[in-house]
């Protein structure tokens, strides 16, 4: 049988149209963030590396500090500091800064998702405003609060002249946190957790609807965030004798391995048991290596710091396999993140006259 020219052509172009097909089916998910993926790129070069980091922290004074940091992105923002105050605020709004930009250059369908991410930035606010009125203290809150997403320049306006928790009730009434000003706490801890929660939980139903690529595994980053920071609580609650039913409403409820142990957690007897209860866990070779430690000086720093390192490894170990889409830009948040952290705390333990020793065990 002879198959003429134009036969041989139309399957050759329906091959062609097939593979497209394919092709464009594989990466659709990831082609509106061809943008924002390059230009998330072009920004890492900018981060602050690991060795840059490590150098700072052999800065004699801050004049130092700063002047070591002009080649940086961070140099405008902390030219001229007065105090050790006025840099933090310039890290921290340049960190905000961030992510606004990351959401004015990524696809329109992923606005809500930022917004929700920036929520976890204005509970801080709310907490600050919270934790003063809670505890009645006379001095007012200073310019380091800044206004974030929906916490404008008015609610924090208004917020200053809240002088009670129920004027703070008041302010917040027609925001998205008006659910968390509308029960009675006995402690600062179960306010902050319950805030914890619902900017949590809208991060999670967010993300959900709008059906990102990757969207488990950007859910995973804070996940793995908030089961860090439940540990923590537990392990402070075991150093402490905190009673195992305080425990439980001291944990921010996310869905995760650890999760379904909590029952059993908050009953352990002791730092050591604690850790063995997680046994099997993602978590439990940064917990040994830290109990290891923490035998030595009975210092909870030493879970902190390598839970910290774990989170790290296990956020940018995975950019290999998720480098297009969604996953590069909370990936790359995670890292301005965490160069925040170190930098405040190097800035931090400079101007407190700590070694460069001490600086570089508290580094990530």
């Amino acid at each position: 049988m002879v198959i003429d020219s134009l036969t041989l052509i139309g399957i050759s172009s329906g091959l062609f149209a097939a593979t497209l097909g394919v092709i464009y089916w594989a990466f659709a998910p990831q082609m509106p963030f061809l943008y924002s993926n390059a230009r998330i790129q072009a920004r890492s070069k900018y981060l602050v590396g690991d060795a840059r980091i490590a150098s700072l922290s052999d800065m004699k004074n801050l004049t130092e500090f700063i002047n070591s940091m002009q080649d940086t992105e961070y140099a405008d923002a902390i030219e001229n500091p007065k105090n050790i105050r006025e840099l933090h605020i310039a890290i921290e709004k340049g960190f905000i800064n961030s992510i606004i930009e990351l959401k004015e250059t990524s696809p329109e369908k992923l606005n809500k998702l930022f917004d929700a991410y920036l929520m976890f930035w204005e509970s801080k606010i709310i907490k600050t405003f919270y934790r003063q009125r809670f505890s009645k203290m006379d001095h007012n809150i200073d310019d380091s609060v800044f206004p974030i997403g929906t916490i404008n320049a008015n609610i924090i306006k208004h917020l200053h002249e809240a002088k009670t928790i129920a004027d703070l009730k008041v302010v917040m009434n027609n925001t998205f946190y008006k659910e968390v000003f509308e029960k009675d706490y006995k402690n600062l801890e179960e306010f902050e957790v319950c805030l914890d929660n619902l900017v949590y939980k809208n991060f999670v139903e967010v993300i959900s609807k709008i059906k990102v690529h990757d969207a488990n595994e950007i859910i995973k980053i804070f996940n793995t965030k908030f089961d860090i920071l439940n540990l923590l609580v537990l392990l402070k609650c075991e150093a402490r004798d905190v009673d195992e039913e305080k425990r439980k409403k001291l944990l921010i409820e996310n869905n995760t391995e650890l999760a379904k142990r909590q029952d059993k957690l908050i009953y352990a007897k002791g730092v050591a048991d604690l850790v063995e209860l997680c046994k099997g866990l993602e978590y439990y070779p940064a917990l040994e290596i830290a109990l290891q430690e923490y035998a030595k000086d009975n210092s909870l720093s030493h879970f902190e710091m390598e839970l910290m390192k774990y989170y790290k490894k296990s956020v940018l170990g995975k950019e290999l396999y998720h480098s297009q889409g969604a996953y590069p830009l909370f990936s790359y948040l995670t890292k301005k993140e965490l160069e925040q952290r170190n930098l405040l705390i190097i800035s931090k333990g400079i101007d407190s006259g700590f070694t460069n020793k001490e600086i570089k065990e508290l580094i990530i």
